[in-house]
């Protein structure tokens, strides 16, 4: 059975935040995504990582690779699990035959996936990125772990990191400089399915959860206590503008409804919704509205043949056939 490599397409921008306590202002900078890139190659991060959750995580972009010409990167993403279960392998020439794939205290299993990126031409701050989908390396966690790595990039080189006041000038009559404070941030290129979904009345449900206030128990003997109840919504005004045209802004118009029911609702702030629709096909599908983040996480997939893939390798490469094929995906 055939089982397609499943690529999500999400958006990537490198945000420059205000300076300064009294008089906030956003420095002057030609920065650029590339710039960041190009630099934690130079820099080693390809050696580097960031340990979490007690040291039972490590994550890494061991390969980045940087090509100017085409205006793209390729890397690879990594979670090592060092609690993770031993693995076991079983010979299918003598299928009774196992074997356990044991490891020492210090070592963690790793998964791993590629993204590529490709980057704006007139939007240096913006580029368009593409990543395997797999359980735990998610597009948050590729963004989690480019932001724990640009932070120790700008304060190990803080002077390779300012930029010009917009307005100050030196002794000298030229811009004062200010360091620069960098972010990145994401946000998936959202499936036309469940735009589709709210714009001809496909929406079957949307539901949540919520806290409920003292309960009385549902025993007698206070064992069973209800701490939330589950609301269904029915979807049945227009959500989505006559006005709106692109994806963008249909999807801007879904965000700004959510907003809507939490702010005539405070509780719900903070709060996961749950989107049951029916696509184009007929098919029964599910979305997220996490309000936390104002995050709709239908993200627009592609798929590739499973003849791409390749074994993983010691030392580890790039697949560059994978990599060039989610490359011209990427619209």
């Amino acid at each position: 059975m055939d089982r397609p490599v499943v690529i999500t397409h999400h958006e990537l921008v490198l945000e420059i935040k205000q300076t300064g306590r009294k008089n906030p202002v956003t420095p002057l900078t030609r920065i650029s995504i590339f710039d960041i890139f190009i630099k934690l190659q130079n820099k080693g991060y390809e050696t580097k990582d960031r340990r979490f959750k007690d040291n039972r995580f490590c994550g890494l972009l061991p390969i980045i690779s940087v090509s100017a010409s085409k205006k793209r990167v390729d890397l690879i993403l990594c979670l090592s699990d060092k609690d993770a279960d031993n693995q076991i392998v079983r010979d299918f020439d003598n299928v009774q035959n196992t074997r356990p794939l044991t490891r020492k205290d210090t070592e963690g299993v790793d998964s791993i996936v590629h993204v590529v990126i490709r980057l704006d031409k007139t939007t240096p701050t913006v580029s368009k990125f593409a990543i395997e989908r797999k359980t735990g390396l998610t597009p948050r966690f590729f963004v989690d772990t480019l932001n724990y790595f640009l932070k120790d990039l700008i304060a190990a080189y803080p002077d390779e990191f300012k930029g010009n006041h917009p307005t100050d000038k030196d002794s000298k009559g030229n811009p004062k400089k200010l360091p620069l404070k960098l972010k990145f941030e994401y946000e998936s290129v959202l499936s036309d399915e469940i735009v589709n979904a709210f714009e001809k009345g496909r929406v079957k449900d949307v539901m949540f959860h919520e806290k409920l206030p003292q309960s009385k128990p549902f025993d007698p003997y206070g064992n069973f206590v209800p701490n939330k109840k589950t609301v269904h919504l029915d979807v049945q005004g227009k959500l989505i503008n006559q006005k709106s045209r692109t994806t963008k802004e249909k999807v801007s118009d879904l965000k700004a409804g959510f907003k809507g029911v939490i702010k005539g609702n405070k509780s719900l702030k903070g709060t996961t919704f749950t989107i049951k629709f029916q696509n184009e096909s007929g098919q029964n599908q599910t979305a997220y509205y996490d309000a936390t983040y104002d995050e709709l996480s239908l993200a627009k997939k592609t798929y590739l043949p499973e003849s791409v893939k390749e074994p993983i390798k010691e030392p580890l490469t790039l697949n560059q056939e994978l990599c060039d094929k989610m490359f011209l995906q990427i619209k």
